[in-house]
């Protein structure tokens, strides 16, 4: 039998000193200036190398680091919907975000967007249009660089990290409530739906009725030849592993080296239900366009349906030949972007269940906006690591040692919030709409942290808090690149407050165990597991002498050399996997001796 961990700290009896951040005072200097000759040397320029973590590309203090990646204070927050005046007050109390923070509130279907500067206090309030079962992206900026009004409809969004919450759909005595909203593919008109479904737990055959209202915020003549349809996207098996979605970057189709094999977006295509019998006939009311709705949602798939948990979309079929811009007046105003063009005419509506599957386990990775060597997805715990993959594209798999001081010699802190990247990252765009809504009341997270020393420490048990995004950046937070194919908006399940941040105290390898669960607003559980191996400690880059994604053609011979930064004389071992056609795996080790310039 394995010895029972030695748990040094829980988070009920240790309160980690979380970093303060107060701004320095940039000092000029010239020679006039240092008349005595002496030299000034920085922090850095005083540690041995030995001392600080990292390549040297950070040089940000820990509470400078720790300010800029952590979201709102959802805590602090509360939405107040006015379903007459079709608005929702924001309201964001002491310490909702930073001292004078800029704060920017979007809703993501409708598209407006609002900007705030908190008080002193951390206080904020924000007026915006919405609906039920829309969704509210609120960012905080506290370096009053990232977030301007024009920036933010011209481009992607800004990067700072995000929190997203949802105005509830009204409820219901029969069946289950939905509601949410889209837009019209390529233009700048939203559409919105409420509605019920009678049943989300099937059997292969059975009927579900699925009946609402759907408007189209416009006021131009819907034609009568508007369709909609239902049907269902595999989200997990029989035995409750993610299949799905993925998208844009991950993928569960590997190659024997571990390297995944993006497929690109799939689309719901289990039991799909047309309803044509059902046409839908428009009215007009106050610059909307508004049908009543109802359908059969029948659970057969040629082939049969096979166990599982589902999501269930309603899809709008627009016709081609149709046009929204009479007269200029819906094109004219310009909303925020879109963030997944792949569920623009789609809303998701429930999770539902195919025979008697296990509880979906959500696929997880912990420090996905941890930036080395230009990786960035997370470290994926070991169970799915022949599951499901993430590539940037461009390069291989993210695998970061995990820096523990910053330039300065203080103790990093790293939020241990895990993400849930298949549930939606984005390509330089903003947040996907979160296809699953969830009741975080019903919510556990603990995280045990095996140390190199033996020991353990605990995180929590603590509930999660809220639904955020991240995109990784640049110390500065500057994106990564402007070219195609890069991650943006990594969703994570925030917990609450600072109960997930941890500072490494020491150097080694850690082995870091998850267990948790949550469940979504019809009480379907969702599970949260894993183990992940990571290494803290001081870290080298090593750059290859090809740019990403140079070409080869058969024949061509790929040139073995590297970089290493800090700039340091190191004896490499260069490993080269080669997959070939039939099926033979051939691996060639090269070794060599940087020169004490990294070459």
């Amino acid at each position: 039998l394995n010895p029972a961990p030695d748990v040094i700290s829980t988070r009920n009896k240790t309160v980690l000193d979380l970093p303060t951040f107060t701004p320095t005072p940039i000092v000029s200097s010239n020679t006039a200036d240092n008349a005595s000759g002496s030299s000034v040397k920085t922090a850095r320029e005083l540690l041995p190398r030995s001392e600080y973590s990292g390549a040297g590309w950070n040089p940000l203090s820990s509470a400078e680091d720790y300010r800029r990646v952590t979201p709102p204070d959802e805590r602090a927050i509360a939405l107040a919907y006015d379903p007459v005046g079709e608005k929702v007050k924001v309201s964001g109390g002491p310490g909702a975000v930073p001292s004078g923070s800029v704060v920017m509130v979007a809703n993501l279907e409708l598209g407006e967007i609002e900007l705030a500067v908190a008080d002193l206090a951390g206080e904020f309030e924000i007026d915006i249009s919405a609906r039920p079962g829309t969704h509210i992206l609120i960012k905080q900026d506290p370096t009053g660089n990232q977030i301007s009004l024009n920036r933010e409809l011209d481009t992607e969004g800004p990067n700072s990290p995000g929190i997203i919450l949802t105005i509830p759909p009204l409820g219901t005595k029969d069946g289950h409530s939905f509601a949410g909203g889209a837009r019209v593919s390529g233009k700048e008109i939203p559409w919105v739906l409420e509605g019920t479904i009678s049943k989300i737990d099937f059997q292969e055959g059975d009927k579900a009725n699925i009946s609402g209202q759907l408007s189209i915020l416009t006021n131009v003549p819907m034609p009568d030849d508007i369709r909609f349809s239902f049907a269902g996207q595999m989200l997990g098996d029989e035995n409750g592993v993610q299949m799905g979605p993925g998208g844009i970057f991950a993928s569960n189709i590997l190659t024997q080296t571990g390297l995944p094999i993006v497929p690109g977006i799939s689309n719901p295509d289990f039991f799909y239900n047309d309803c044509n019998d059902h046409p839908l006939k428009w009215r007009q009311e106050k610059d909307k366009s508004v049908s009543d709705f109802s359908c059969n949602l029948v659970i057969e798939t040629p082939g049969g349906t096979p166990e599982g948990t589902y999501i269930l979309w309603v899809t709008l079929h627009f016709p081609e030949e149709f046009s929204f811009d009479v007269d200029g007046g819906d094109e004219d105003r310009k909303l925020f972007k879109f963030g997944s063009s792949n569920t623009e005419n789609m809303v998701a509506i429930a999770a539902a269940t195919v025979g008697s599957p296990k509880p979906v386990k959500l696929a997880t990775t912990l420090l996905a906006d941890l930036l080395q060597e230009g990786t960035r997805g997370g470290i994926w715990p070991q169970v799915n690591e022949s599951q499901f993959a993430i590539s940037p594209l461009t390069i291989t798999n993210h695998d970061p040692i995990i820096p523990r001081l910053d330039p300065h010699g203080d103790t990093l802190t790293h939020r241990l919030d895990p993400f849930v990247p298949l549930m939606g990252m984005t390509d330089r765009s903003p947040p996907a709409i979160p296809f699953l809504e969830f009741d975080f009341s019903q919510s556990e997270i603990r995280i045990d942290i095996e140390r190199p020393d033996g020991k353990t420490d605990v995180l929590g048990p603590t509930p999660f808090g809220a639904y955020g995004v991240k995109t990784p950046l640049l110390p500065h937070s500057s994106p990564i690149a402007g070219g195609g194919g890069h991650i943006g908006e990594i969703p994570q399940l925030l917990g609450t407050g600072d109960e997930l941040a941890y500072q490494f105290p020491f150097d080694g390898e850690y082995r870091l165990n998850l267990s948790g669960h949550l469940s979504d607003k019809n009480g379907l559980i969702f599970e949260i597991t894993g183990s992940y191996d990571l290494t803290v400690a001081n870290s080298l880059d090593i750059e290859t002498l090809l740019l990403p994604g140079t070409p080869f053609e058969v024949g061509d011979a790929l040139p073995v050399g590297l970089h290493v930064f800090p700039r340091v004389p190191a004896v490499v071992y260069f490993t080269v996997t080669h997959v070939g056609a039939d099926n033979v795996i051939t691996l060639r080790q090269y070794e060599g001796a940087a020169n004490e310039s990294g070459y």
